[in-house]
Parts: C-alpha cells; sequence; structure tokens
C-alpha cells in the first residue's frame, strides 16, 4: 500500500513539474469555478433574528415594539456629559441645531430632556418615596421661594439669610445656594463670566437627610 501511495505522488509530482503551464491553469480554472459555486449558493446570515425560532416571545415582543414605535428604527443615540446640567443643555441645542441644519443626514432629532409631556409630569416617574422627599423639601423651602419671589434681587437674597438667622432655623439648609453665591463671586472677581446652574443647585438640596 505504501509502495503504490509513494508511486501515484512521484506520477504526480512529475506531472505537475513537467506541465507547469498546464498545471498553473488548471488551478487557476478551479479557483475560479469554486468561486463562482460559493458565490451563488453560499449565503451568510447577517440578521441574528433569523437564527433563532421566529416563534420566541421576545421576537414576538421585539416586532410588537418596532410596530408601535416605528421613529425608533435606524436610531443614534448620542450621550452629552457637561461639568453641570447648564452646560450639557447648551451642547445638546447646539447639537440639535446642528442636526437639523442638516436635514439629509438626520430625519429627525430627538431630546428627551425636552419632551413637553416629560416636563409637564416628570414628578410622575419618580418612586414614591423620593417624591416625598422632595415635596417635604419643597415645603420648607416655600417661605424662602416666597422671599425671593417677591424681590429676586441682591437685597432679597440678603433678607432670606437674614430671616434665616432671626429665626434660629438651621443655616445649613442654605448651604448649596451659598456656595452657588460663592463661586459665582469668585469667578466675577477674577473677570470670569459663571453663569449659574439652578439645576444642580437644586439637585443639591434635594438629598435624602441622613437618619
Amino acid at each position: 500500500m505504501n509502495v503504490s501511495i509513494g508511486s501515484i505522488l512521484s506520477a504526480w509530482v512529475g506531472a505537475v513539474v513537467g506541465r507547469p503551464w498546464i498545471t498553473v491553469f488548471v488551478v487557476m480554472l478551479a479557483a475560479l469555478l469554486a468561486g463562482v459555486f460559493a458565490a451563488n449558493t453560499l449565503r451568510l446570515q447577517g440578521d441574528v433574528t433569523e437564527l433563532v425560532d421566529s416563534d420566541a416571545s421576545f421576537l414576538r415582543n421585539y416586532d410588537a415594539y418596532k410596530a408601535s414605535f416605528p421613529q425608533h428604527r435606524r436610531l443614534s443615540v448620542v450621550v452629552i456629559d457637561g461639568s453641570d446640567a447648564r452646560q450639557a443643555r447648551v451642547a445638546m441645542e447646539t447639537l440639535r441645531a446642528g442636526m437639523a441644519e442638516k436635514g439629509a443626514l438626520f430625519g429627525s432629532a430627538y431630546a428627551p430632556g425636552e419632551d413637553k409631556f416629560l416636563l409637564r409630569h416628570a414628578l410622575m416617574f419618580l418612586e414614591i418615596d423620593a417624591l416625598g422627599r422632595l415635596v417635604d423639601r419643597l415645603a420648607e423651602a416655600q417661605p424662602a421661594l416666597a422671599t425671593l419671589a417677591r424681590d429676586p434681587s441682591l437685597r432679597g437674597l440678603a433678607a432670606l439669610f437674614a430671616r434665616v438667622g432671626a429665626e434660629g432655623r438651621d443655616p445649613a439648609a442654605l448651604l448649596p445656594l451659598a456656595e452657588v453665591i460663592t463661586q459665582t463671586a469668585d469667578a466675577v472677581s477674577q473677570g470670569r463670566l459663571a453663569p449659574v446652574s439652578w439645576a444642580q443647585s437644586c439637585l443639591v438640596t434635594q438629598r435624602p437627610p441622613v437618619s
């Protein structure tokens, strides 16, 4: 058996060496036929949904979701990060304006934080405990808010601090507001413009009480 296989291989090598051009032609023809066969027969499935059972519950839910929210197809999400809420909002508005100018590339641009329904009913999405804490803090801050509403100036701000001291309340309650005022004053003294991020200061004041 070994002798016969050796003889066959020796004869094959001799034929290849003796007829190199014919060998190259045969190899190229075989490669071309194999390529044509692969192009017409073989397929690569790139849709992962076709690789699983089409009756799977999660696929039915996904199809229902796509049918209910067609605007979310071919969707790209951009996450904007900034040092404060105001800076992030300015970046978002700039980006959205730029996308609106290139309507051929971007069909539409949607910012969840600007949704009228979410802005109107935002408190509905808070946990019950978080909502309760927020209501309590707003009730505590109501006198201060009323003072600033009557006189939204430095005079009214000074009256607010004086009232807290006169009533013997814990001055730590005004610490977030004092920090904002201090940062703004430092920036102005250095000749820099430092817009106040009231959203950030409100978030600071909404910390849950320490038990």
